[in-house]
């Protein structure tokens, strides 16, 4: 990925190796045997995770640059939800639509978790439905809900998806596939069954549903007008 070599450096306690420019190395063992009750901590869900027994590191030696940064993601923000979860199911759903659409623009699950859209240009009426059948099959672990909408949908853009979802979606053509359990954590089965939504329009009504634009917007100069008030 880099192009070149990345230098490295022996660990002080242990016989591995990290990059000589890691801000923060904690070396430690695993306790065998050994655990211990932590918890509750915020998920990526925006709620509690349960407290749980879990595995005991034993830290032998801990080295730093000077003035280290310590980088993390703060539970439950956007970051946790769209890089954790967010990208590598989007990529899934990605590939797995490609093979009935391959028109498919984008995908993103963002900034829900559990909802992912997919952006295509359709050629056939029945592509959509098909990407629907194939996102949701490609992901069976998470994504609760998926949306399909056009190539003219802002899809990192929730107010954009929701307004094709109102004014582009049939809803008997609405896919419901009950039962299907898939997050791991749900005990209450919130989880349980999946949701397509087919929020396209028409190839016949292309022009027809066509989004209204300012005409001549690109030609505003803001500064102008911001630099010479009247």
């Amino acid at each position: 990925m880099r192009g070149e070599p990345v230098d490295v450096v022996r660990c002080e306690t242990k016989n591995i190796y990290v990059p000589v420019e890691t801000e923060l190395v904690i070396e430690g063992r695993i306790l065998p045997h050994v655990k211990e009750t932590e918890g509750p901590f915020g998920d990526y869900q925006r709620y509690y995770t349960p407290r749980v027994e879990s595995c005991v590191v034993k830290v032998d030696a801990l080295t730093h640059r000077r003035e280290p940064i310590y980088q993390t993601i703060l539970a439950a923000s956007i970051e946790d939800r769209s890089l954790v979860p967010g990208y590598p199911v989007s990529a899934e759903i990605y590939r797995a639509v490609k093979n009935v659409a391959p028109r498919v623009i984008d995908v993103a699950c963002w900034p829900y978790v559990f909802t992912a859209v997919v952006k295509l240009k359709k050629e056939k009426e029945t592509e959509s439905q098909q990407a629907l059948l194939a996102g949701l099959g490609a992901e069976v672990r998470l994504i609760k809900i998926l949306i399909v909408v056009d190539e003219d949908i802002d899809i990192y853009n929730m107010e954009e998806v929701m307004w094709a979802v109102s004014t582009r979606c049939r809803p008997e053509k609405i896919l419901i596939i009950p039962g299907i359990p898939s997050h791991p954590r749900d005990p209450h089965k919130l989880h349980y069954g999946k949701i397509g939504i087919d929020a396209t329009m028409p190839l016949e009504a292309t022009e027809e549903l066509s989004k209204t634009k300012v005409v001549g917007k690109e030609r505003v100069d803001i500064d102008f007008y911001l630099k010479n008030p009247f």
